[in-house]
């Protein structure tokens, strides 16, 4: 199981993939060129005492504090999501005649499998997916974990190492350890 951190998530949606988004999941033209209006020929400016900058185009982000902000990223993951689901179709735990692959809630991102390569393949291909949705992996926030009686992997996203979180539970959340497994409280 590796628990995901996007990058600045919010901050990153390319404006391009919302509109993308939103034509793919059927949104009636009228609201798609609403929002297409709302975020082509954007800028921003900063200015102090001192100095001012020139006016900055915007072309990533959705926008800080509109209600319809939250709605737009999650449309985007859920290209992500969707994507990572076809490449990945046999993935997951199974649990009955379910498979649990993926959980998100906004930009936090759960993915589980039933081996460490598979999940080494799907961190692969998940960072393939969001770097084509603009969106990067934060590998020093991400945390893997395994319950098994084998040995520790190590998961790689890129050239960085995703910590596997018996490494940090110690220091970051006072746990106590048995084999390979973190119980206890927060």
């Amino acid at each position: 199981m590796v628990l995901v951190d996007l990058e600045n998530a919010f901050g990153s949606v390319p404006h391009q993939r919302i509109d993308w988004a939103l034509k793919r999941y059927g949104v009636p033209d009228w609201i798609t060129a609403y929002v297409a209006a709302l975020y082509s020929d954007t800028f921003t400016k900063m200015a102090c005492k001192s100095w001012t900058t020139p006016y900055l185009p915007l072309q990533r982000g959705v926008l800080q504090g509109d209600t319809l902000s939250p709605l737009l990223f999650l449309l985007v993951m859920q290209v992500g999501l969707d994507a990572l689901h076809a490449a990945c179709p046999a993935y997951g735990y199974k649990v009955g005649d379910q498979r649990l692959f993926l959980k998100c809630f906004a930009d936090d991102l759960t993915v589980i499998t039933e081996n460490p390569n598979k999940l080494q393949a799907a961190i692969g291909k998940l960072e393939q997916i969001m770097g084509w949705l603009g969106m990067e992996m934060k590998p020093s926030k991400c945390r893997a974990f395994a319950f098994n009686k084998g040995p520790r992997h190590a998961f790689r996203r890129g050239l960085p190492m995703i910590q596997n979180i018996n490494n940090v539970c110690a220091q970051k959340f006072n746990m106590i350890f048995h084999a390979h497994l973190c119980f206890g409280a927060f």
